[in-house]
């Protein structure tokens, strides 16, 4: 049996030291490829390198909802032509996420549907973040066309 991994954030810090060998137990194991979503734009370029040398990693690129002070508007072209040219395996990882201290939930709601809207353009899945907040999502998810994709950390 052959497996996938669809979310493991390979682009961490915690993963410098000992990426190639959890990569080669991962493949030992059946592995055959693992969906590594971004998490800010800062993230995207390192995404862009673990999936050129590593064949098995298939990178998402979004906006974390959990990183709001890190994101700007403009990321939001920045990841249209990011999506253009690098035609990554999803959109994501982006959502709401209205379990931390103090969300700016309209903020969260500006980033997500600016994601969801390019994942409608470019007909690619979405990495879908939910946490304290699915009843939100789910409203926001049907102001789209035809997405698809999987939910994660959701309640």
């Amino acid at each position: 049996m052959e497996l996938i991994d669809t979310h493991c954030h390979l682009d961490a810090a915690a993963f410098t030291a000992d990426r190639d060998a959890v990569l080669a137990l991962a493949f030992n194991n059946h592995v055959r490829q693992i969906v590594s979503p971004a998490i800010t734009a800062a993230s995207w370029s390192e995404l862009i390198k673990l999936a050129s040398r590593y064949p098995t990693v298939a990178p998402a690129f979004g906006l974390h909802p959990m990183f709001m002070e890190s994101h700007r508007p403009e990321h939001l072209i920045e990841l249209e032509a990011l999506i253009a040219t690098e035609q990554p395996i999803a959109v994501g990882e982006c959502g709401l996420d209205f379990y931390i201290d103090n969300p700016d939930r309209e903020q969260q709601k500006f980033y997500l549907r600016g994601q969801l809207a390019l994942a409608e353009k470019y007909n690619l899945p979405v990495i879908i973040h939910a946490r304290k907040a699915v009843e939100d999502v789910v409203l926001m998810l049907r102001e789209f066309n035809g997405l698809s994709g999987v939910m994660h950390s959701y309640s």
